[in-house]
This record gives C-alpha cells, sequence and structure tokens, in this order.
C-alpha cells in the first residue's frame, strides 16, 4: 500500500503537468494568433501601398493626357497629386521627370529623376533620362557616368551607345566615342545618324575616307539629311574630289535654302572648280 504522502505527491505532480500544459497550449496560442495577426497586418499594408500607387499613377495617366491635349497647368496640377500620394515612388517621379522635359523644365526635371533613382537605381532607362537632361545643362561628365551605368544593366541598348558616344566626343575623347558609335551600329546598323555621328567623329580623328563611307551608309538609309550632305561636300572639297562636292552642297541647300554656310561651301567649290577648269585650257 502506497504511503499517504507518496499519493499526494504523485497527485501534485498530475495537477503541475496539467498546469504546465495548460500554459503551454495557451501561450501557443498566442503565438499562433499573434503570427497570424502580424501576416495580416503585413498583407494589409501590402493592399494599402498597392492602392496609393493605383491611385497616383491614376494621377499621372490623367496628366499625360492632358498634357497631350496642351492642358499644361491642369496636368501639373494631376502630377503634382500623384506626387502627394507616392513621393518617392520612381514611377511617378520618372513620369513628371518626362513631362518637365517636354515642358522645357530641365533642372525640375532632373531633381525628379534623382528621385526616382533612389528608389529604383537599377533601372537603366532612369539613369538614360537623366543622363539625357544632364547634357542639355552643360553636365556631360556626370552624363556620361549614367550613360556608362545605364550600360552596365542593359548593354544591349543602342540608342545609349549612340547617347555615350555623343558625350564622350563633345568631352574630346574621340577613341572612347568611336568605340561606342561602333558598338551601336553593331546592335543597331540602320540608324542614319549613328552612321553620321561616327562620321564625324572620324573627320576629327582624321580618317576622312572612312567617314565618307559612313556619311554614304547614313544617306542610303536616310536621302533627305542634311548633314550627311553637307558634311560629305566639305570632305570631298577637301579632297579635291570638287564635282561630287557640289552635288552634295547643292543637296543640302535644297533642304535647308537659307543656309548661309551651306552657299559660302558651294560658292567657294563652284569658284575653285572654275578655276580649275580654266587651268586645264590649252
Amino acid at each position: 500500500m502506497a504511503h499517504p504522502s507518496y499519493k499526494h505527491a504523485v497527485m501534485l505532480m498530475g495537477v503541475a503537468v496539467c498546469v504546465l500544459f495548460g500554459f503551454g497550449y495557451f501561450t501557443w496560442t498566442e503565438i499562433e494568433t499573434w503570427r497570424e495577426s502580424k501576416t495580416e497586418t503585413r498583407h494589409a499594408l501590402a493592399l494599402a501601398r498597392r492602392s496609393r500607387a493605383r491611385m497616383a499613377l491614376a494621377y499621372v495617366t490623367k496628366a499625360d493626357i492632358l498634357l497631350q491635349r496642351g492642358d499644361v497647368n491642369n496636368a501639373l496640377a494631376q502630377y503634382h497629386e500623384g506626387l502627394r500620394i507616392e513621393p518617392t515612388s520612381a514611377v511617378v517621379n520618372n513620369a513628371v521627370g518626362n513631362a518637365l522635359v517636354r515642358l522645357g523644365k530641365l533642372t525640375d526635371a532632373m531633381d525628379h529623376y534623382r528621385e526616382a533613382l533612389k528608389s529604383a537605381p537599377n533601372l537603366a532607362n532612369l539613369h538614360s533620362n537623366l543622363a539625357y537632361v544632364l547634357v542639355q545643362l552643360g553636365k556631360l561628365n556626370e552624363a556620361s557616368d549614367h550613360y556608362r551605368e545605364s550600360l552596365r544593366l542593359q548593354p544591349d541598348a543602342s540608342d545609349t551607345q549612340h547617347h555615350l558616344g555623343f558625350v564622350l566626343a563633345k568631352l574630346g575623347r574621340l577613341d572612347d566615342a568611336i568605340v561606342h558609335y561602333r558598338a551601336a551600329l553593331q546592335i543597331d546598323p540602320r540608324d542614319p545618324q549613328v552612321h553620321v555621328d561616327l562620321g564625324n567623329a572620324l573627320v576629327e580623328h582624321g580618317d576622312l575616307r572612312e567617314a565618307l563611307d559612313h556619311y554614304s551608309d547614313g544617306l542610303s538609309l536616310s536621302p533627305g539629311h542634311f548633314e550627311a550632305h553637307y558634311n560629305s561636300g566639305r570632305i570631298l572639297a577637301q579632297l579635291g574630289e570638287l564635282d561630287q562636292a557640289i552635288v552634295h552642297f547643292r543637296e543640302a541647300l535644297s533642304i535647308q535654302p537659307r543656309s548661309a554656310e551651306v552657299q559660302m561651301s558651294l560658292s567657294s567649290a563652284l569658284s575653285r572648280q572654275r578655276k580649275t577648269d580654266e587651268a586645264a585650257k590649252p
């Protein structure tokens, strides 16, 4: 027969186990409830963020339509409403920046592109958009940095290769510019302006014959390209090929009849041709 004290101890242990088990059950239930509540809170916050983003984009879309209609003041008001809802949104700030570029407000556009990049630094088009504005504002070194970053993120962008080449040419870095122009043409060989810009860089580099080849390629893609005709005329005149130079000067003048520069170049070429013809007479 068990000792009474032993029975009492066993009963106490049973009660203790029940109490501990009950405590554990309620604690675990509270933890699960807390986890579910936290998940629901996160879900609600995510829905709220998406809702704000949709509202902001609705304002931006309306603003774009108003801007296309020429209603600038109301368009800007709608853009600002979008920014009020989502002031750090890369999408909204980029859209506002694009609109400000169209309105010629480049410094303001620059600020919005910078803000967009804070929340989306890995979007290539944001770097390109900012670089474009920086070029217009004369900030060429910073522009080249953003074009390079855009190319790191999207190496097969022919436009970015072209624009970086243009900036580098402006900075006097002709070798690097030529590399990027060539890269642009490897991606898209049918862009006449890239051929012309590469031709211009090659002229400055002293490669006149290759420059003429690219002007010719540009004209085959865009026969009415004024710059290609005029620059071809200048190089041909420099090389003494006056007949062909005159042809290109006349084509350029037919495109821009009031260009004093082309008129002077054509007059000079015709004068040289007459002297050459007279000298050739017996």
